[in-house]
């Protein structure tokens, strides 16, 4: 019998990983260090369009082509990714961040500027997906996802404090030499990287091909794809949103780091609840929260209004990432697909940080909101329907 309050059985929790404080600390400062550019960008977007004297959806094609690199390659990465080592990835994703993250300290015009952020790309998406799937694997994978989550917030957190200092002295250089010196420090922690390949968990799972993709799952990763979409239209350009509320930058940089900070309840809760009210509770709560949270702050512009409203709008998406995470991981317990998940908030971030460009040049900061609650209307839709679709199949499997 499936259980009742819309939890999911695991076919595969008998060969899940159990890695230690050690291993899931070096997996955390990794995935962090490499995700260092997408936690600051409102700040680096903010800082180019000043330097730059660009229109804002200009410098959103930047942002979105790096967003576009690493998607396509954790995309690629996710075909392969339960025979490849974990660790091997992380380097070389790690080494393309480092020299991307340097170039872009020296670029002096778009044409430079965007390919060493296609470098960058490029290598977050060989780390994020090797780190994604390996997190998938594990005996809880929700819970690890909630723990990633919740470092995200932290570390951004501190970005965030430090960042608008640099942008206030050397612009957008300054940002970019910050996250330079942060991949350094990620790379340090690349020996305590596990090297396990997820074989043994495919080959314990034999009705399972290893090329084959439920349509639940493929909704699931489409939910992901939408979802991050709708943060990107709105928070790619919060900087631009806090200074038409009336902020300095430096003010903006403290209250997205206070943001980041109230941002680790999000995945707190999510660590928490767990799955103990099912999946569809919880993800149709949060996403109902981002959808108010985006209309106020797109619509009252006042300094006293974002910082009330700002914190809650990414709170949201860190506590929506894990349940969409837990479930790719039923539908695929080897990480494939969570490995694709890596390709699918990118490739959502990249769309929403095209869109939101475009939008914002042509519309008007209000409009930002629109276009994101339709966005999050859709994913509730679509997840409804996959988790409907997961709990009827597993209904009527035999009883073990």
């Amino acid at each position: 019998m499936p259980p009742t309050n819309g939890a999911l059985a695991d076919p595969a929790a008998e060969n899940r990983l159990d890695l230690s404080w050690v291993a899931l600390t070096a997996l955390v400062v990794v995935v962090c260090t490499a995700f260092s550019s997408q936690m600051v960008m409102p700040l680096w977007v903010g800082a180019l369009i000043d330097d730059y004297a660009l229109p804002a959806d200009v410098v959103g094609t930047v942002a979105s082509i790096e967003f576009a690199g690493v998607a396509i390659v954790s995309l690629l990465v996710a075909t392969r990714v339960h025979k490849l080592n974990v660790r091997t990835l992380s380097i070389v994703g790690i080494l393309c961040l480092i020299v991307g993250n340097g170039a872009s300290v020296f670029a002096t015009d778009m044409t430079g500027l965007t390919l060493s952020r296609t470098l960058a790309g490029l290598g977050k998406g060989l780390v994020v997906a090797g780190i994604f799937s390996m997190a998938a694997r594990t005996v809880n994978p929700t819970r690890a996802f909630a723990i990633l989550n919740g470092s995200y917030a932290a570390f951004s957190a501190g970005f965030f404090l430090v960042i608008p200092f640099f942008i206030a002295r050397y612009g957008a250089s300054g940002a970019f030499a910050v996250m330079f010196v942060i991949t350094v420090i990620g790379a340090l922690f690349l020996p305590w990287i596990p090297t396990s390949r997820a074989k043994q968990l495919v080959d314990a799972i034999p009705t399972q091909s290893p090329f084959k993709l439920t349509l639940s799952g493929v909704l699931i990763l489409s939910a992901l794809v939408v979802m991050w979409a709708a943060n990107g239209v709105v928070w790619t350009y919060v900087e631009r949103i806090g200074v038409n509320a009336g902020l300095q930058v430096s003010a903006i940089g403290a209250v997205l780091s206070v943001s980041a900070i109230l941002a680790i309840a999000g995945p707190g809760l999510a660590h928490f609840l767990h799955t103990r009210h099912g999946y569809l509770l919880p993800l149709t709560c949060g996403l109902v929260l981002k959808i108010v949270i985006a209309i106020v702050l797109c619509n009252v512009l006042q300094p006293a209004v974002f910082v009330a409203a700002a914190p809650f709008f990414n709170l949201a998406a860190l506590f929506i990432v894990p349940y969409l995470m837990g479930l790719m991981s039923l539908a695929d317990p080897s990480g494939r697909l969570a490995a694709a998940g890596a390709a699918a908030m990118t490739a959502g971030g990249s769309l929403g940080a095209f869109t939101g460009g475009t939008t914002l040049e042509n519309l008007g900061i209000a409009a930002l909101s629109g276009v994101s609650a339709l966005l999050l209307v859709a994913v509730i839709g679509i997840v409804a329907v996959a988790v409907t679709r997961m709990q009827k199949r597993e209904a009527a499997s035999p009883a073990v």
